[in-house]
């Protein structure tokens, strides 16, 4: 089958203003066609199964973990720019998009899957105290549950961002009873009670993250026994019927971490009597 194509006008493309603000996540095309670099994008986001919206100049990808961002092209005297910025989301996950995207619109070769690598975080340098990783481990919880508690929208997303790496098993931070009860009480739209309060708009940007969290606490067996009879309703509403796929998809996974403690096995059949 064919590749899809991002079919553009190459005289619907504006020239670059003087004044405008151009992105570091940039690249100058000189002495090439603007729609094969066009092209050559469009198959770059096939080939990692990326969905695109297009339109003559520009286009919009959003990614799974909500990560949003714009390939825009401009002129510069006969060169062709290719500008790739980040709407909202992970700024991991954008620079190494970006960084891809650029390349394959200068017609350089992409390693498969190379934008979909992973994205831990490099291993941290021993430190000599033995007990220096713990402190750090602490003071890290406890600034993102301070940033979680702002009143600015940034820093409430820096927190749950910073929470969303810190409970992973792969991070290898421990997190006690407390900390982990203390985690679900400041999450911001979790408890249906208390994101009633909160704006619409940041209460459904937010759950997502709030829920992966709330999975990842769930998968470690930390706070098993301490969600109420709303929250369980609230997750089972959004696994079925919510709108947005990424809600639903991590509602469900916390509502499969949670099945032995909702839903215990039955008990063993009785054995057979010998005939």
């Amino acid at each position: 089958p064919s590749l899809p194509q991002w079919n553009i006008c190459a005289t619907s493309i504006p020239m670059l203003d003087d004044f405008y603000p151009l992105e570091k996540t940039h690249a100058i095309i000189k002495g090439e066609d603007a729609q094969t670099v066009a092209n050559r994008i469009s198959h770059q986001f096939h080939s990692q199964s990326i969905a695109v919206s297009s339109d003559e100049h520009s286009c919009t990808v959003v990614l799974e973990d909500r990560t949003e961002l714009v390939v825009q092209l401009f002129w510069e005297d006969k060169n062709l720019v290719v500008e790739c910025q980040r709407i909202h989301g992970c700024r991991f996950t954008f620079r190494r998009l970006a960084k891809v995207t650029l390349q394959a619109a200068k017609g350089m070769a992409v390693a498969p899957n190379a934008a979909a690598a992973s994205t831990k975080r490099p291993p941290v340098p021993p430190i000599p105290e033995p007990t220096s990783k713990s402190c750090h481990s602490e003071e890290a919880l406890k600034l993102a549950l301070q940033l979680i508690g702002s009143d600015r929208v940034d820093a409430r997303e820096l927190g749950c961002q910073s929470l969303l790496q810190l409970t992973t098993n792969q991070a290898g931070v421990s997190i006690s009873k407390q900390q982990a009860q203390d985690i679900l009480k400041q999450l911001p739209s979790i408890d249906p009670k208390i994101s009633s309060k909160k704006s619409k708009s940041i209460d459904s940007y937010l759950r997502p993250v709030s829920l992966q969290i709330l999975g990842n606490l769930l998968e470690r067996a930390m706070v098993t026994d301490d969600l109420s009879k709303e929250m369980i309703l609230s997750l089972q509403q959004d696994a079925q019927a919510s709108s947005d796929p990424f809600t639903a998809r991590q509602a469900a996974r916390c509502l499969e971490a949670l099945r032995p403690v909702t839903a215990p096995m039955p008990p063993p059949l009785p054995p057979r009597p010998v005939c």
